[in-house]
């Protein structure tokens, strides 16, 4: 039996290193390519570097596509999105991003990350759209009562007041951005950009509804008010004629504003279809998000098991080393080499421990990231259906003034017939009277 157990420890050993081995490796978060520092060069539009920087973004383009060429997809992505942080209307950078992104071979985290950068461009560009536009409609408000006598100091203290209340100084998060991928770079890019443009807008529509009472009680004129125009689909009544022909022109016209009714119905039907087929597509890529995480959570319990069996193999080499030391008490050099090698498999257990431990808690803080980008196509989702609640709820208006156009059309036919019918008779009464003129 003394025999027997020192062949064994050595095999415990071996055994507990391959699973440690096989945890580390399988354990590491898949983006394990190359470190890249996201301090990179961010200039704003309309300032003196623009041009320079759209150079660098040329340049990293080029350097994109040479990465794609060869193979290297993390190299590109990296390129891609040093372009975007340095020009965001790059369109070369945007449309490589979204060829890398339908690629089955990437990862899901990257692939996340790609939709949430195109999903953060896109409504970035239309915060900014709506910025131009209630700014442009602030301006012109504020202009008209200035030019009203209305006290300019008085104007532009409230807008001071509103932008000191509504933009509130920014969080820095730029901490812990060196340790970070490119691609996350730009998305904490992105989303600081947004929540600037929704500060902004915010103000400016405080603004703006400041300043309406105060037009509205001085008469200002209504081109400058916000007031939603009123579809000009509605049918004036017919006015009384005597001339059968001018009847017939107004039925023409009716009828051709009949047909331009069914062409706006066709063309909200179209619209309510197209975004039924992007939540249908959203709809898809949430549940293939959803198990993809489901994988990566069975995978994860998987390298617990593991590491529960890590520690079972542990204690069990624990106690075959007591049974050593009880049978080998004898033979000092013996137990003193096992002890040597134990307390080396110790120190190596421990600090294959912590590492352990330490990628468990990466994974966590990917997990809670997943949890936050699902979170974000809920609310994406809820905001389509409000949309096609208000499309249905337009729709239902036109079909209301279609029927009302029908009952007009059906009442001015009528009329006509009508008037043909007294035509009709007055022709024979004047063939009467003139074949008969006593």
């Amino acid at each position: 039996m003394s025999n027997k157990v020192p062949r064994k420890i050595p095999r415990q050993i071996f055994a507990s290193l391959l699973i440690l081995f096989f945890c580390s490796t399988f354990i590491t978060p898949d983006s394990c390519a190359r470190d890249v520092p996201a301090n990179s060069l961010y200039v704003r539009a309309g300032s003196p570097e623009t041009v320079i920087a759209s150079d660098f973004a040329g340049q990293f383009v080029r350097q994109g596509k040479k990465c794609y060429q060869q193979g290297d997809i993390q190299g590109a992505i990296d390129s891609f999105a040093r372009a975007l942080l340095l020009d965001r209307s790059n369109k070369t950078a945007r449309e490589s991003m979204i060829l890398i992104s339908a690629r089955s071979s990437l990862p899901a985290a990257q692939r996340i990350q790609l939709f949430l950068s195109e999903d953060l461009l896109v409504f970035n560009e239309k915060l900014g759209k709506r910025l131009i536009f209630f700014t442009a409609q602030r301006d012109a408000l504020a202009t008209s009562l200035i030019q009203q006598n209305y006290p300019q100091t008085l104007i532009n203290q409230k807008f001071q007041a509103i932008r000191d209340r509504s933009l509130s100084p920014a969080e820095n998060r730029g901490a812990g951005v060196s340790s970070a991928s490119t691609l996350e770079a730009l998305n904490r890019s992105l989303i600081t950009e947004k929540e600037r443009l929704s500060r902004e807008l915010s103000c400016v529509r405080e603004q703006l509804a400041w300043l309406r009472p105060i037009g509205s009680s001085r008469r200002v004129p209504p081109g400058l008010r916000e007031e939603p125009q009123k579809p000009d689909t509605q049918v004036s009544r017919p006015q009384k004629v005597n001339d059968p022909g001018e009847a017939w022109q107004q039925i023409a016209g009716v009828r051709e504003e009949l047909s331009e009714l069914r062409k706006q119905v066709e063309i909200l039907q179209q619209d309510v279809k197209h975004k039924d087929d992007k939540i249908t597509a959203l709809t898809k890529q949430v549940v293939e998000f959803s198990l993809k995480l489901t994988e990566r959570e069975m995978i994860l319990s998987e390298k617990v098991n593991a590491l529960g069996s890590l520690h079972d193999a542990y204690a069990e080499l624990q106690s075959r080393q007591e049974l050593g030391q009880k049978i080998l008490e004898e033979k000092n050099v013996q137990i003193q080499s096992l002890q040597e090698g134990l307390a080396a498999l110790q120190a190596d257990t421990a600090l294959h421990t912590k590492e352990i431990n330490g990628l468990i808690a990466a994974k966590d803080q990917a997990l809670d990231q997943w949890e936050k980008i699902l979170a974000i196509y809920q609310g994406k989702l809820k905001d389509a259906a409000r949309t096609i609640d208000a499309r249905n709820e337009d729709i239902s208006a036109l079909q209301e003034q279609l029927a009302m156009v029908r009952t007009k059309l059906f009442e001015k036919e009528t009329a006509l017939e009508k008037t043909k019918e007294k035509l009709v008779s007055l022709e024979k009464q004047f063939q009467s009277v003139v074949s008969d003129p006593k």
